[in-house]
């Protein structure tokens, strides 16, 4: 399985220090200060006086310090609940602007467990938890605060990346795309554009499972919210390497990856196969177009081709009217279409294919198709392809050139 997604690049959500200090912030603790009425709230001054002096520390930007501090606070015997509550809220301020996210998700998370937090600041020091264990690299209990704090009744959409994001460094791929699957559509849902990132995390986690059907249905969402020619290359790419594929219908992806950007080394090939099916005029636009590189002899080549098959072109169309089948009405047709004459070229691809005696019907299909999506009559062109059932790769083509036709110009 080949992606252009290969170099994924996850970055998970930081929590500024500022953020920190808001949510977490210590009071002043010390003994002398606590109201009478909040006895079960007393700091002892064994305790008090080291916290203090750690706040004073922090308030300096000076962490070495306040940790050691935090260390004489914490040496102390027989603390209270709510002592080592406010030993372990500080050492998480501290540990945090020193830049020691591991010690701080601990350290706050051991008070949010105390059970002194006030109820509204413990789904605001989830968020924070969640986010420091991910800078951490501690994926398993990013996750666990992550879900903790979604439990706890927290709606804010960077936990949730958060989450998306450890499972899948933590390689639970699986469910990793579950959660980004639904962070999407929960998106969606909301009348909002997934972004990027989204849509390469869950492509990622499908080929990390070596789903290829999950990747190739993500794809075709990535393509639609943010198309590129590398996407459409990608996902092109999975039509004609699909078991039963009909080869016959590799000018038809041909003409698909010159409409998404993506023919790129393909325009020689594909003006040899223009020339082989009689589609003279197609070749010769290939040929000359200016995102392609086409040698000059097979230039001139279809350049003649062109021109003779033009002069007779009409008279030709004329005289397919009478024949039992469609199929020289079909080729006719989309010659027509090639020289830009769309509305000659679609009439006589509906009458070939109105005939029937057709040696590839899905195949006409797909050429009028494109003829109406080439002309600008994009509804007309969705119902075409959306009608192609065919079994040997031209439905998973047409599907594509729906998606494309959605697009517009």
């Amino acid at each position: 399985m080949t992606t252009s997604l290969s170099s994924l690049r996850l970055a998970l959500a930081g929590t500024g220090l500022g953020l920190i200090l808001a949510l977490a912030g210590p009071a002043a603790f010390a003994a002398d200060k606590q109201p009478e009425q909040n006895k079960d709230e007393a700091v002892r001054p064994e305790v008090g006086k080291p916290l203090t002096e750690a706040q004073d520390a922090i308030k300096a930007k000076n962490w070495d310090l306040a940790l050691s501090k935090l260390g004489e606070a914490d040496a102390a015997k027989d603390k209270t609940p709510y002592e080592t509550y406010a030993i372990d809220r500080t050492r998480g301020v501290a540990a945090s602007g020193k830049g020691d996210q591991a010690t701080a998700a601990k350290a706050f998370s051991a008070a949010i467990e105390t059970g002194k937090m006030k109820p509204e600041d413990q789904l605001n020091m989830m968020a924070v938890v969640t986010s420091l264990y991910g800078q951490a690299k501690d994926y398993a209990n990013a996750t666990a605060w992550g879900q903790r704090y979604l439990k706890a009744g927290g709606t804010d959409a960077q936990v949730k990346t958060i989450i998306v994001q450890a499972e899948y460094l933590s390689g639970d791929y699986a469910s990793a795309a579950r959660d980004a699957q639904a962070q999407i559509a929960a998106t969606e849902q909301a009348g909002q554009k997934p972004t990027e990132a989204q849509y390469t995390l869950l492509a990622s986690a499908y080929l990390k499972q070596n789903n290829d059907a999950g990747y190739v249905s993500v794809l075709e969402q990535f393509v639609v919210a943010y198309p590129s020619k590398e996407r459409w290359a990608d996902l092109i790419s999975h039509v004609d390497h699909k078991p039963g594929f009909d080869n016959r219908l590799l000018l038809d992806v041909n003409r698909l990856q010159r409409a998404t950007g993506s023919l790129s080394a393909n325009c020689a090939a594909m003006v040899e196969l223009d020339l082989q099916d009689g589609v003279s005029s197609e070749a010769k636009s290939v040929a000359e177009d200016s995102a392609c590189s086409v040698p000059k002899a097979l230039q001139a080549k279809a350049a003649a081709a062109a021109a003779e098959d033009r002069k007779k072109l009409d008279r030709d169309a004329k005289d397919a009217e009478g024949f039992k089948d469609g199929n020289v009405l079909v080729t006719i047709g989309y010659t027509f279409v090639g020289f830009g004459e769309h509305q000659k070229g679609i009439a006589a691809l509906e009458q070939g294919i109105g005939k029937g005696g057709l040696k590839h019907p899905d195949e006409a299909k797909l050429m009028l198709g494109i003829a109406y999506f080439q002309a600008g009559q994009y509804p007309k062109a969705i119902d075409t392809f959306n009608a192609i059932k065919g079994g040997n790769g031209a439905a998973d083509l047409a599907h594509l050139w729906a998606l494309r036709a959605k697009q517009g110009a």
